[in-house]
């Protein structure tokens, strides 16, 4: 079975590490392939690494024309038995190519949360047409299968939650090496937060909530991973309330899960969300989560169990959750178990990957199926048939 992802971009984001997992992961009988319709990145270096052949169609004008056209040709040249696309873009055109190159499976995966403006009528409309054409259009959770399925109630039996997942990390840094690189004592108690740097994120909320967490624990401490377009305002606002010394901007980095193992709490206040993959990270480290109530938090946090649930955008609500976990240690820890246990039970990669292959299998046998029906009737239909007259 020769599966192609299609994406726009290999950078780093979940979207990206999902795809390298389903390549490191794949079956015995599964041929990964990768292409990107813009540009590669890290990601697409990693997927290469772990055994995926890579393709890059390069952006010419009329752009959307060109990468249709290139990739019908790749999936013909290549035999492509599955298509899977992992943004919308990547799935509008993958699935115009794979209907002109006769790929008998298209899937689409969906990671975020559909909501009034996230598309135009035109991208709306589009995506309608082809979901007909779709055979499974699979969902990181079920808050993503439900927001998307609502708007195509015709089309409902075709979306499928597949939990997204993550793998156990190689570790070569002990906690306690990590937290000494990032100056922090023995006593000092560590929020993180992970993610891009954008308004959805809404990591001021998060800034807000600690200057109260900071007035009542001397040493708590923040740190943010991640880049994006706010980081300048959100160093400001830090400032601003007198927290320069004690938030900490790491920037985009590639040992988050040594950043997990370290912590003592891991902070999301995201306003929007589908299935926050750092939020799994967190599970895996054992680290105890206070996240809003948005898209897939609730599926991934036992509210009172593995972490608390806040409501979005309130910073007192936030602070107060985070000071339960920095200053109750027992509890603490029966969250960072149950955590950990929860990760084990529903949210490895592995799973998600066999989960995944399992449906590729059925779709590509129903497919075959129907092939097998319709030639049968063609015959049928042949045989029945009048003779000419001679």
């Amino acid at each position: 079975m020769r599966v192609l992802h299609v994406i726009e971009s290999m950078e780093r984001g979940s979207a990206e590490s999902m795809i390298v997992e389903h390549v490191r992961l794949a079956g015995a009988d599964v041929e990964s392939l990768v292409v990107v319709l813009d540009h590669g990145g890290t990601s697409l270096e990693r997927a290469a690494a772990a055994g995926a052949r890579t393709f890059a169609i390069a952006s010419q004008f009329p752009r959307g024309f060109h990468a249709w056209r290139e990739l019908a040709k790749l999936m013909r040249r290549e035999r492509v038995t599955v298509v899977n696309a992992h943004d919308s873009r990547a799935a509008r055109i993958a699935a115009m190519a794979a209907l002109w190159a006769r790929v008998p499976v298209i899937i689409r995966t969906e990671y975020g949360v559909h909501y009034p403006g996230r598309t135009s009528e035109f991208e709306t409309a589009l995506d309608s047409i082809l979901t007909r054409f779709t055979c499974r259009v699979m969902c990181a959770c079920e808050a993503v299968r439900l927001s998307h399925a609502v708007r195509m109630p015709w089309a409902g039996d075709r979306f499928t939650t597949v939990l997204a997942g993550v793998t156990a990390p190689a570790m070569s840094r002990t906690r306690a090496a990590v937290r000494s690189e990032l100056g922090l004592l023995e006593s000092d108690r560590m929020v993180l937060a992970a993610g891009s740097l954008i308004p959805a994120q809404a990591q001021h909320v998060l800034i807000e909530a600690f200057h109260r967490v900071s007035r009542r624990s001397s040493g708590a401490r923040l740190f943010v991973e991640g880049e994006g377009p706010l980081r300048e305002t959100l160093e400001r606002e830090a400032t601003d309330l007198g927290l320069a010394e004690r938030v900490h901007f790491l920037g985009a980095r590639d040992d988050l899960a040594a950043l997990m193992e370290a912590a003592d709490v891991f902070a999301l206040t995201s306003v929007r969300e589908g299935l926050a993959i750092p939020l799994l990270e967190a599970m895996r480290a054992g680290c105890p989560a206070v996240a809003t109530r948005i898209g897939g938090t609730p599926e991934a946090i036992a509210d009172g169990e593995t972490g608390w649930i806040v409501p979005p955008n309130d910073p007192a609500a936030t602070a107060d959750a985070l000071l339960h976990v920095l200053t109750d240690r027992p509890q603490a820890r029966a969250f960072a178990a149950r955590s950990r246990d929860r990760w084990a039970r529903g949210f490895t990669a592995e799973r998600m990957v066999a989960e995944t292959e399992r449906w590729y299998r059925a779709e590509r046998a129903a497919a075959r199926a129907a092939g097998s029906r319709h030639a049968r009737g063609v015959a049928s239909r042949w045989s029945d048939a009048p003779e000419s007259p001679r």
